[in-house]
């Protein structure tokens, strides 16, 4: 009998305990659910800043971007992403290219116009030198946050080419960081395009007359398209990574057909898609370009607009195409 209650106390106890153990393990799930709730609101919220602090540094840069068709900037950013995602890179090298893209010319803020109007082959020995410091002056103001160290050795090392002859530093293949060499293509091609130039300047004709253009099946709307893609073929191997060219080239083919097939539509901001193209170029009232003719809006671009709208600083309804 005094058995039968001790093993009855005992199972009591036990279960007493079971249940007392249970509640403290749900009590540290719930804190840890409390907790992780935290912290993903803490990395959303920091991922937000540092999106905001990257387009605050876009911005400051392209107030330098007068001299080109659209933004400069963007262009390469966008289009660098395209060709690192066709390349099949890790997501975070994607990252890095994309703020590369962005911010590779930052070392040119604080330029005179006499030096951001001209071309590299339009610019004497003193002017040349000078153009160079902005690839040294954009990796020094990059280094000074932590999380943009490689980014920061993309932008230093974006006008260096296959055979040595870019600069600061005359790298050569393997030596240049693969996200430079998207950067490069990418910043060489929008500059042939869109840059503003003097068509008859012989420093630049000297240039365009140099390309053999290359058989191609796209049906572009101007010759400095088809002379951008030319040149690029041509110096594919020597300057720039062939595989890395062809791609680039496939993308930009693709795209120019897909804008023709698009049409122009008016649509409020919040109804944005990713895919619609923005048709004309975009300035706050402070003059400064947001949103460039030929864009192709992101979900990140769309949320930067919504907010712009939100601020009065762009229309509520913009024109695209799609």
């Amino acid at each position: 009998m005094e058995n039968t209650q001790n093993n009855s106390l005992n199972q009591e106890e036990l279960q007493e305990e079971l249940q007392s153990l249970n509640l403290q393990l749900k009590e540290k799930q719930e804190h840890i659910e409390d907790l992780e709730t935290v912290l993903e609101t803490i990395s959303t919220r920091f991922a937000n800043s540092i999106y905001q602090f990257i387009e605050i540094l876009g911005s400051i840069v392209a107030f330098q971007e007068k001299f080109y068709e659209g933004s400069h900037s963007r262009f390469v950013s966008t289009r660098a992403v395209k060709l690192a995602q066709a390349l099949k890179m890790t997501d975070e090298e994607i990252w890095q290219v994309q703020v590369a893209g962005l911010l590779h010319d930052i070392g040119k803020v604080g330029f005179k116009d006499a030096i951001l109007a001209k071309f590299p082959q339009e610019m004497n020995e003193k002017e040349m030198s000078y153009y160079q410091t902005h690839c040294e002056l954009g990796r020094e103001i990059l280094k000074k946050f932590s999380d943009f160290n490689i980014i920061a050795e993309i932008v230093y090392q974006h006008h260096e080419y296959l055979d040595g002859s870019g600069f600061p530093q005359g790298l050569r293949g393997k030596q240049i960081h693969p996200g430079a060499q998207i950067i490069a293509i990418v910043n060489t091609f929008h500059n042939l395009v869109y840059k503003n130039r003097k068509e008859n300047d012989p420093r630049m004709v000297s240039l365009t007359t140099q390309t053999t253009l290359p058989p191609s099946k796209v049906d572009v709307g101007g010759n400095r398209f088809l002379t951008a893609i030319g040149y690029l073929h041509q110096r594919a191997g020597v300057l720039f990574e062939k595989r890395f060219v062809e791609a680039f080239v496939q993308i930009m083919e693709e795209e120019r057909k897909a804008l023709g097939q698009k049409i122009i539509v008016r649509v409020p901001v919040q109804k944005l898609e990713p895919g619609m193209v923005i048709y004309q170029n975009y300035y706050t009232t402070a003059g400064l370009l947001v949103a460039a003719s030929g864009e192709v809006i992101s979900e990140d671009s769309k949320r930067a607009l919504i907010r712009l709208a939100e601020y009065g600083a762009i229309p509520a309804n913009i024109l695209v195409m799609k």
